[in-house]
């Protein structure tokens, strides 16, 4: 996750947020009067999502249902929420200290350790070539990041799975891994 600031209200404007293309974004407007700000950036992600490929904007809106008529007035913004919580508070699940320490045994025992190069398993290859089994993807784009832009969604699918279907070796890996991001972001896609 990139955290990225606009400086003011005024600030969120389209040709700033183009480089957000293929992004899932979510807006953290600043409390105002009677919403002003929330409606404007609500107004304004709306356009940029029609105008952006693969693009999605969500507008935080938990502040608004929870803040006082002073906090409006004087404009909060979500740090001066943060700043007088203990973030694991808000939910256990996100820390655990002990679960913590484990993972960070794992990861130094496994740094110590010689590992065998991994292989794709068959199971995780069929169920990528089932899930787009089937699927109309004729000539779509897709950004899965900012270096990353797939022109032909249908012929890099294909021709992945030709070079999978040759050996399996862990020179397939990050063919498999593209494989599963553009199936995260379709499935994504289809349920935000």
């Amino acid at each position: 996750m990139i955290w990225l600031a606009v400086y003011n209200l005024s600030s969120l404007k389209f040709e700033k947020c183009k480089i957000l293309e293929g992004r899932d974004v979510i807006l953290f407007p600043d409390l105002s009067k009677e919403s002003k700000a929330f409606d404007l950036w609500s107004n304004r992600a709306k356009d940029f999502e029609e105008r952006l490929t693969d693009t999605t904007f969500k507008v935080y809106d938990y502040l608004e249902h929870v803040s006082t008529e002073e906090e409006r007035n004087d404009g909060n913004d979500l740090a001066d929420y943060l700043i007088q919580k203990d973030w694991k508070e808000f939910n256990s699940d996100l820390y655990d200290p002990e679960l913590e320490a484990k993972e960070w045994d794992l990861f130094v025992t496994s740094l110590e350790e010689e590992s065998e190069p991994s292989y794709i398993s068959q199971k995780e290859i069929m169920d990528l070539m089932h899930y787009f089994e089937g699927k109309n993807l004729s000539k779509n784009t897709m950004i899965l990041n900012s270096g990353e832009k797939i022109l032909d969604l249908k012929n890099m699918i294909e021709s992945h799975f030709l070079i999978i279907e040759c050996k399996n070796s862990p020179t397939i890996i990050p063919y498999v891994e593209r494989l599963q991001k553009v199936r995260e972001r379709l499935t994504k896609r289809l349920s935000f």
